[in-house]
């Protein structure tokens, strides 16, 4: 009988995992990619409602990008496979790599696409036909060991270094390298194998007229194993480090479902005017250059938010208002060089504004008509970014007393004893007072209009 501890079957069968039938996926957003459904996240576990202070620390983040297979394959025929992660303008500068890019990813391979197995495959395939001509067929349905080998190769975990572009605004991994050795691994554990199997093949015999048989068949195998141990020998090279096999493993594979892990390190912005969502674009593409602006347009979007911090803007000083209701007023004083001053009324109207000159000094000039004697008014500074100082209260001044009609005095009665009763006249609603003549006030009254603008009766003692 033929025994054997290995029964090659035909190897055209290629490798290949695809998904279960029924199952669609839309196509990439960008030509570039290749995977399908992109999304990306983060641990920073900031929201809008819970944002990290714009305080410049440095804080670890891992970004996550995920993807699945994308039906019908991508139409980029040339370029490196690469995770790509898009650095927020407002963060340039502030985000780093903190060590390699963790992938994990599901692969289909169809090997009959290697050009550098085509002599191996060819080779195994002359022997499994012949095993199956002396042997009618009965063996050759089982699977190989090598076979199993090869199905198993449908995930693949590696590292791949995370780097930073020249210009800060992206990071990105190469893809191709560590996912060509790991597939190469597995190809040369493949091809050993497969050679270790048809080094054992033998046939045996069990008597004088099976031994002649046996010898028949094992002197037709030799120069078929001879052939398919040749070939082995020159494909395992290939599969080394460095090897053609190696880059033409990575270039043919088609990636099924990706995540991909980017550790890193950001600082956070300070002086912020207002809230920042810092937004992070994650990818992953077949290209040789990358193109950020159009990546940034993906769907992969992952954000770090921020609290923006309150600007104080110094408030003004007034130091001088002059003036009067007929000619209007002038409004100066000191505030920071460049902020603009804005005199406004207690409803909030603005009535007029300056500039703040080198020498941190302004200078308003109000309308009468605007404005009246012993009115309240607001003074408020504003910078260049719009931002507010908290108001000045000040008062516009009375207009001089040489504008206030003197009162007549008309009669002064009563003795030394009983005390002096002085009548007379004044502007009504007028405060008269009488002094003596160290100008302490001795007697003061309300000119009313009910005795004709009279200053009345004011007793003095």
């Amino acid at each position: 009988m033929l025994t054997s501890s290995l029964v090659i079957a035909p190897l055209t069968v290629p490798l290949s995992f695809y998904l279960p039938g029924g199952i669609t996926a839309p196509a990439a957003i960008l030509d570039a990619e290749i995977l399908s459904n992109i999304s990306s996240s983060n641990n920073s576990g900031t929201t809008t409602g819970a944002r990290w202070a714009a305080d410049g620390a440095s804080k670890n983040v891992n970004f996550t990008i995920s993807g699945s297979e994308l039906i019908g394959g991508s139409v980029i025929t040339s370029g490196t496979k690469q995770a790509v992660l898009t650095i927020p303008t407002a963060l340039n500068g502030k985000v780093s790599p903190n060590g390699a890019a963790q992938i994990d990813t599901n692969i289909t391979l169809t090997v009959a696409d290697l050009t550098f197995l085509t002599g191996t495959l060819n080779a195994v395939n002359n022997l499994s036909n012949l095993l199956t001509d002396i042997v009618d067929g009965s063996l050759v349905n089982q699977k190989i060991d090598a076979l199993n080998n090869l199905e198993n190769l449908g995930s693949a975990q590696f590292t791949s270094n995370a780097v930073l572009s020249p210009d800060g605004t992206y990071i990105h991994a190469d893809m191709d390298d560590g996912l060509g050795l790991v597939l190469a691994q597995n190809v040369s554990s493949l091809l050993q194998d497969l050679k270790a199997a048809v080094d054992a093949l033998n046939a045996t015999g069990s008597g004088i007229g099976s031994n002649v048989v046996a010898a028949a068949i094992n002197t037709t195998l030799l120069p078929v194993k001879g052939t398919v141990e040749t070939a082995i020998n020159l494909a395992l090279p290939l599969v080394g480090i460095g090897g053609a096999g190696v880059n033409q493993l990575a270039d043919e594979s088609v990636l099924g479902s990706t995540t991909i892990n980017i550790p890193t390190t950001v600082i956070s912005p300070t002086s912020l005017a207002q809230n920042l969502d810092a937004r992070f674009v994650g990818t992953v593409v077949k290209a040789d250059a990358i193109d950020v602006s159009l990546i940034s347009t993906a769907n992969g979007v992952s954000d770090i938010y921020y609290a923006g911090n309150a600007v104080v803007v110094a408030p003004p000083v007034v130091t001088s208002t002059t003036g009067t209701s007929a000619t209007g007023y002038t409004v100066t004083g000191t505030a920071t060089a460049g902020d603009t001053v804005s005199l406004r009324n207690l409803a909030g109207t603005e009535l007029g504004t300056g500039v703040v000159d080198s020498n941190a000094g302004f200078s308003i000039e109000l309308d009468a008509q605007e404005v009246e004697p012993l009115q309240q008014l607001n003074a408020v500074a504003i910078d260049d970014a719009l931002n507010s100082s908290l108001p000045t209260l000040f008062t516009i001044p009375a207009d001089p007393s040489a504008n206030i009609k003197a009162p007549t005095i008309s009669n002064v009665t009563g003795t030394s004893k009983s005390g002096y009763i002085v009548t007379g006249k004044a502007t009504a609603g007028n405060l008269v007072k009488i002094r003596n003549a160290a100008g302490r006030v001795i007697g003061s009254t309300i000119a009313t209009a009910a005795v004709g603008s009279s200053l009345g009766r004011t007793h003095l003692h």
